[in-house]
């Protein structure tokens, strides 16, 4: 939230960047302000990564919190229903699988 928040003050990515530049090239080079300046901005590239990556968890999280609601019989309705969308869209699969199994397929 802090990193979505600080870009959208800057109008985006481009902006924070262009922003922090200008700050950086205005400010004295001995004052350790420039060192100071890299080490914030690196820190928010940290940041920014760690969000992404707490976000990518919750998300996971979530969806095995919802399987883990599901009963025995939902689970599998589940599954069958997700290999019935795959067979229809490529039926090909289903000649090519039961092919390796050792089935003769007749068109």
């Amino acid at each position: 939230m802090l990193v979505e928040a600080m870009l959208h003050r800057f109008g985006g990515l481009n902006g924070f960047i262009n922003e922090w530049s200008r700050c950086y090239n205005a400010s004295p080079g001995g004052s350790g302000f420039r060192w100071r300046s890299l080490q914030a901005f690196l820190n928010l590239g940290i940041l920014v990564d760690q969000q992404k990556q707490m976000m990518a968890d919750a998300l996971r999280r979530s969806r095995q919190d919802a399987y883990d609601l599901m009963s025995t019989e939902d689970l599998e309705r589940a599954r069958d229903e997700s290999f019935l969308r795959l067979l229809r869209a490529d039926p090909e699969i289903a000649v090519d699988g039961l092919r390796r199994l050792g089935y003769m397929v007749v068109a």
